[in-house]
């Protein structure tokens, strides 16, 4: 929820820089939402957000359209993603990690890649 929250305000800050913006030539970085969430839950958390004085007033299909065009590279995990909680870990949070952290991170993460793909070896037949 709290993850949640710090993206919306991300949303509401950039909605007043977003028009004029070329995507084809920016590219960023896709950002994961929990697969327990989805637009109408996210469009929700927005109405919460914003106050009841202010000048924003927008549909949830509207809302839905400016996600789509204006920030494509926020999307949801899918609940059937085969990927387990540490290789989600590792990969989703791979550019927080400090320089001096990362090469053991690495290596665990290496190593965890091997003892999954023995594993689905054994599982296989």
């Amino acid at each position: 929820m709290n993850y949640l929250n710090s993206k919306m305000k991300i949303l509401l800050i950039n909605v007043k820089f977003i028009i004029g913006r070329k995507f084809k030539k920016d590219t960023k970085s896709v950002i994961f939402l929990p697969a327990n969430e989805n637009h109408t839950t996210v469009f929700k958390h927005f109405i919460d957000a914003i106050e009841e004085n202010s000048e924003i007033c927008v549909s949830n299909r509207t809302f839905r359209r400016i996600w789509h065009t204006y920030l494509p590279e926020i999307k949801f995990l899918t609940p059937r993603s085969d990927l387990c909680h540490t290789c989600k870990e590792h990969r989703f949070n791979a550019n927080h990690w400090m320089p001096e952290e990362k090469e053991v991170k690495v290596k665990q993460w290496n190593d965890h890649i091997t003892w999954a793909m023995k594993e689905r070896e054994y599982y296989r037949y």
